[in-house]
Formats: structure tokens, sequence, C-alpha cells
């Protein structure tokens, strides 16, 4: 929970879960330094309250790797704050598959590219995603979970808004992309 901003090295999770926070009022999410975060298995739980509510943008800036095994992003809140986006780096998925989570209609954001390293899936239920630069690759992206019906700001929702390059096929079950 503490500002680490001198750690720059890479933060592994592969079982259980691991929480960040900040403990200041601070849009700027420094737990987990500014080395990458690699991610194959388990839950990380992101416990970020910005300095208000309502469409305050909290920076994790870390580049996050998902390897071959399910993984849970749990996005909230470490106090009452709701309706904020914790935005991280770049993001590279493989073949494993990505949950997004949440409370306080929080959501997680992905500023850099996206590379797909493996058929991707991304099940976004009570919190949203945005991957909002160029996602490439030569593979494909599902969506397969439940998000609630369409309203100005569902929960659930994957969002893509970058000029695409990946080749795979884009398959949506449920929810709203």
């Amino acid at each position: 929970s503490g500002a680490n901003t001198s750690y720059s090295g890479t933060t592994t999770l592969s079982t259980g879960s691991q929480q960040g926070k900040n403990t200041a009022t601070t849009d700027v999410l420094t737990a987990f330094g500014s080395g990458d975060i690699n991610l194959d298995g388990g839950t990380l739980q992101l416990r970020a309250n910005g300095s208000g509510n309502g469409g305050k943008t909290i920076v994790a800036g870390n580049n996050v790797v998902i390897g071959s095994t399910a993984v849970t992003i749990n996005v909230g809140n470490n106090g009452g704050n709701s309706q904020n986006t914790i935005s991280f780096g770049n993001l590279s998925i493989g073949t494993g598959q990505l949950n997004v989570t949440g409370s306080n209609n929080y959501n997680l954001r992905f500023g850099g590219t996206t590379t797909l390293t493996g058929d991707a899936t991304i099940n976004t239920t009570s919190a949203s995603l945005s991957l909002v630069d160029v996602i490439s690759g030569g593979f494909g992206l599902t969506k397969p979970g439940a998000a609630s019906s369409y309203a100005s700001t569902p929960a659930g929702v994957l969002t893509l808004s970058g000029a695409n390059t990946y080749t795979g096929v884009t398959a949506v079950f449920d929810g709203v992309l």
C-alpha cells in the first residue's frame, strides 16, 4: 500500500490474491512500483479510492502480462468514492481468461497497446474494461460473460476503441461489446 516509486522490478502472481491500494487521497496507484505485473493465476485486487467521485482516472501505469491461466482483476476502492477508473499501460494476453470484477462502479482501462499472444478470453462481469489503443496479434478475442442490459453506463461492458490490427475471430456470447 505504500508509494513504491523506487521499486522497478516485476511483480508476479500465480495463485492466491495480491492487493494493491493507495493510502492517500490521490489519483496515482504506485503500490506495484513501475515494473511489469505478470499474472498467471490468482486475483489482483486494486483498491484505489482516488481524489473524488465519478470520472476520476487513477493511474497505475504498469504494463500487465497475462499468461495461460485464468486470472481476475478486481477493481474497487479503498474508501467511499465511486465511478472511477483504474488505468494501466500495455496489456499482453495469452490463452488465459481475464475476468474483470469490481465494486462501486469502478472500471479498468489499458491505455497502451494490447498484444494477443494467444486466443484471449475477456470476461467482464461487475466492472467494465476499456482497451484504448491498438490490439494486435494473429489471434482472436472472445467475450463470454454476462453484463447488465445496455444503459448509459452498464457494468460489464468491453470497449475496444483503437484502430485494431488483430486478425483472429471476435466472438461475443453475452453482454455488451
